[in-house]
C-alpha cells in the first residue's frame, strides 16, 4: 500500500549524515474523498481487485506551498496615507507538485480518478452520476455537487510534511476542502535512466501550519 504510518520511524530510509539533498524531502499526504475510496482498481485481467485506501502517500518537490498574504489597507488621514492590516486572508494560489510516477501507475491513477470523478471523461458529470450519493433517486436527476454538504464528497485533507536530512518529519502543512484540479502529462525518454515523472495541481480553503518538538 502506498500509505504508510508516519509515526513509525523504521519506514524510513537510512541516509549519510553529510547526505543534504533536499530534492524530495516533502512527504505528501492524502485523505481521500469519500467517493474515491469506493473505487476498485483492477490491473489486469487476471489480478485481484485493488481497492483505494483512505490515503495516499508520495514525496514530492516544486511550488509545495502557496504564498502567505496578510495585505495592508491605506487609509489617507490628515494629508498623508498610513497603511494598517486589512485583517484579511485572500484566497490561496494553487499548489503544483511534481512526483515520479510508481511503476504499477497507482499514484498517477488515484489522481487521474480523482478528476475522472469530479467530470467523468465520457459522460461529462460528477462521478458520472452513479457513485456520488449526488443522484436524486425519486427523478434520478444529478443534485447540484457545488453545495457545501457535498464538498467532503469530492473534497478531502491534504498533508505536507518537511523532512530534514535524516528523514524525520520537522513540520506539518495541513491544507483543508482539498480538490485535485489538473495532472499533468508524462515526458518520457527511453534512452535516458530517469524515473518517469509528473505533476499534479490541487486547490484548497484552508491551510495551517506547525512545528514537530
Amino acid at each position: 500500500m502506498s500509505y504508510r504510518d508516519l509515526t513509525d520511524k523504521t519506514n524510513y530510509l537510512n541516509q549519510a549524515v553529510l547526505n543534504k539533498a533536499r530534492v524530495d524531502k516533502f512527504l505528501l499526504v492524502i485523505t481521500l474523498p469519500e467517493v474515491l475510496r469506493k473505487i476498485d482498481v483492477r490491473y489486469g485481467e487476471e489480478t485481484p481487485s485493488k481497492i483505494i485506501g483512505d490515503k495516499l502517500q508520495m514525496s514530492v518537490w516544486g511550488n509545495v506551498v502557496p504564498q502567505i498574504s496578510v495585505p495592508s489597507v491605506a487609509v489617507p488621514f490628515s494629508g498623508q496615507v498610513p497603511k494598517v492590516t486589512s485583517f484579511t486572508r485572500p484566497s490561496y494560489e494553487p499548489v503544483t507538485v511534481n512526483f515520479n510516477v510508481d511503476s504499477e501507475f497507482y499514484n498517477y491513477y488515484v489522481i487521474w480518478k480523482w478528476l475522472a470523478l469530479l467530470n467523468d471523461p465520457i459522460h461529462s458529470n460528477f462521478d458520472d452520476a452513479q457513485n456520488s450519493g449526488l443522484l436524486d433517486p425519486t427523478t434520478n436527476t444529478l443534485i447540484n455537487p457545488k453545495k457545501a454538504e457535498f464538498i467532503p464528497k469530492y473534497a478531502s485533507q491534504i498533508t505536507l510534511s518537511p523532512m530534514n536530512e535524516y528523514n524525520q518529519l520537522i513540520g506539518t502543512f495541513t491544507f483543508t476542502q482539498c480538490f485535485a484540479t489538473s495532472l499533468n502529462g508524462i515526458n518520457f525518454n527511453y534512452q535516458g535512466s530517469e524515473e518517469i515523472v509528473s505533476s499534479f495541481t490541487f486547490d484548497f480553503s484552508q491551510l495551517t501550519f506547525t512545528i514537530i518538538p
